[in-house]
């Protein structure tokens, strides 16, 4: 059995906006928002820490079940166990993620029911974080990147994407893509 993204999201949106949880669409959802689609198999949401029980209760309510929780993230199943599309809520706790959550943008998810993604810069930076922290991820979240960048070179927020690549120490990949960045701008 295996619901679609955009019926969950129609539902599972206001459900999280009633109970006013601090929240953001993350992974590839929020690429494909931000004008590049690709294939993705689960619902990635960045969630206040302080909110848990609220989004819990929203998901709950929708009809997802907690399947496990650790510190830094929530896994749930849709209906019960293997029912996809699978959704993972990362906790934001510290100056970087609770950032991230302050500056989201409001988007037409459908007609009458909008939803909050973070923001282009925001979700490279959590691009460079999974890669970061497991690098058999770098192929599909490195092209997610410079993709991104293609699209928005023009309006991103270069100094907070030069951050997040000397957060996570990865100057030759910050030359890359300042690089690219470079070439869009001339074509």
């Amino acid at each position: 059995m295996k619901a679609d993204f955009e019926t969950i999201l129609n539902h599972l949106v206001p459900l999280l906006n009633k109970r006013q949880v601090k929240y953001a669409l993350i992974g590839g959802l929020a690429v494909a928002k931000h004008g590049y689609p690709r294939a993705t198999e689960d619902i990635d949401f960045l969630v206040d820490k302080t909110q848990l029980d609220r989004f819990d209760a929203a998901a709950q309510e929708y009809g997802y079940v907690l399947r496990h929780r650790t510190e830094s993230v929530s896994f749930f199943d849709l209906f019960g166990e293997g029912v996809k599309p699978l959704m993972d809520a990362l906790h934001a706790a510290g100056e970087h993620s609770l950032a991230m959550l302050d500056r989201v943008q409001d988007v037409e998810l459908t007609k009458g029911v909008r939803i909050r993604i973070v923001a282009v810069e925001d979700l490279i930076g959590l691009k460079l974080y999974a890669i970061h922290h497991k690098e058999s991820r770098r192929a599909k979240d490195w092209d997610d990147i410079e993709k991104l960048v293609a699209l928005h070179h023009e309006t991103m927020n270069w100094d907070l994407v030069e951050n997040y690549f000397k957060m996570f120490n990865m100057d030759d990949e910050w030359t890359t893509v300042r690089a690219k960045r470079l070439e869009h701008e001339h074509d």
